[in-house]
């Protein structure tokens, strides 16, 4: 967890700049674990909370404090974030990475 002032900037190149004071939560999954890339351009949500800069190969950092957050929530809603299908997101997660089924 992370404490960002207004005016600070997170990510490759800065790219995004804090509007206001934050807390940000960085979690260790990118895109070289199957998350799809996000350029940072926009607003995007991973379940409720507002991914901040782009995904890193390694990491991705959003707005707020939460020590877990479900990647996975609804499928096509993801998708639909990221302009593609429910399949395309569960297919290439890496098979390593830990599950918790929640109905």
């Amino acid at each position: 967890t992370l404490r960002l002032k207004k005016g600070e900037r997170i990510g490759y190149g800065g790219l995004y700049r804090a509007t206001e004071n934050l807390t940000v939560s960085t979690y260790d999954i990118g895109y070289g674990d199957g998350l799809l890339r996000y350029d940072g351009e926009g607003k995007l949500y991973l379940n409720g909370m507002q991914i901040l800069g782009k995904v890193s190969m390694d990491s991705l950092c959003v707005k707020g404090e939460r020590e877990e957050i479900p990647l996975i929530g609804d499928a096509k809603e993801i998708a639909r974030s990221f302009g593609t299908i429910s399949y395309d997101i569960l297919v290439k997660l890496n098979p390593g990475i830990d599950r918790t089924i929640i109905h």
